[in-house]
């Protein structure tokens, strides 16, 4: 887990916790090797990017809908 919190000091959503609502934890030590640390910062990332951390179609999808 990237976080013990589920909310940055900011108030919004941590990435940790995004990424476990959206069944998508797997992929966090990848996207913060790619240098996310936020949620914000998966809206700045391709779907190359996430092809490149082994991400499959179906979990790009659901990336992309929760993000929206």
């Amino acid at each position: 887990m990237l976080c013990v919190s589920a909310f940055d000091q900011g108030g919004g959503q941590t990435l940790a916790a995004f990424l476990e609502s959206t069944r998508l934890s797997e992929f966090g030590p990848a996207l913060a090797g790619l240098g996310a640390t936020t949620v914000q910062d998966l809206k700045d990332m391709t779907p190359q990017d996430y092809e490149s951390i082994g991400m499959k179609k179906l979990q790009m999808n659901r990336m992309q809908a929760a993000l929206q």
